[in-house]
């Protein structure tokens, strides 16, 4: 029965929470539903990457694995990988002395890799809220730290939230205008291009 009331207790205190800051809760949900999509955007740049004139399943199967959380267990590993894809099209490129704007999606991707910091912070630390607005996080202190300090077992940062939704709205619009819209198009055709060689030359063979 005690523990029942305890359970009471809690729920009238989250219910509480929840409904003191929908605002800010509201403005969490959107940072972590934007940098989703910036996730969905780097998925679908990889999964492009392996198109084939021979049919879909190289990309069906390349966006299944890349959505398997027991292989890429992070983002960070997402992050990587398009970036290894971006500077092997630039290689590719090179040698056939086509234009490929390597520096220009690598900026893209670090950009993307800044705002993470923050997504990853709003996501996995608990959260309070300043009577401003800001949110508020605590992360605990390491061992060798509350060794030699005196004030408390935790470090505190406040996050402007306002803040951190422009930035990763405009690192969304970045990811789409640049990478999606400009950058899918030019790793395509160049990865492509053997591909529709080849099959031209078997074509001319079989006739």
């Amino acid at each position: 029965m005690h523990c029942k009331g305890i359970m009471v207790d809690m729920s009238d205190t989250a219910k509480k929470f929840f409904e003191e800051h929908k605002l800010e809760l509201g403005e969490v949900g959107e940072i972590i539903t934007v940098f989703n999509r910036i996730e969905n955007i780097v998925v679908m740049l990889i999964s492009n990457a392996f198109a084939s004139v021979y049919g879909q399943e190289r990309i069906i199967l390349i966006n299944d694995t890349l959505n398997d959380g027991n292989i890429f267990e992070t983002f960070e590993q997402k992050i990587n990988f398009l970036e290894k894809v971006i500077s092997r099209v630039a290689m590719i490129a090179t040698k056939r002395s086509e234009s490929f704007d390597e520096k220009k999606y690598l900026a893209v991707c670090k950009s993307i890799r800044n705002i993470q910091k923050y997504r990853n912070k709003i996501a996995h630390i608990s959260l309070a809220f300043s009577p401003e607005g800001k949110a508020v996080i605590f992360k605990r202190k390491k061992d060798k730290e509350l060794l030699t300090t005196k004030n408390g077992s935790f470090n505190k940062e406040e996050l402007d939230l306002k803040d951190i939704k422009e930035k990763i709205w405009a690192v969304y619009q970045e990811a789409e205008n640049v990478l999606i819209k400009e950058g899918s198009t030019q790793m395509l055709n160049i990865l492509l291009k053997e591909e529709f060689q080849n099959l031209n030359r078997i074509k001319k063979s079989k006739t």
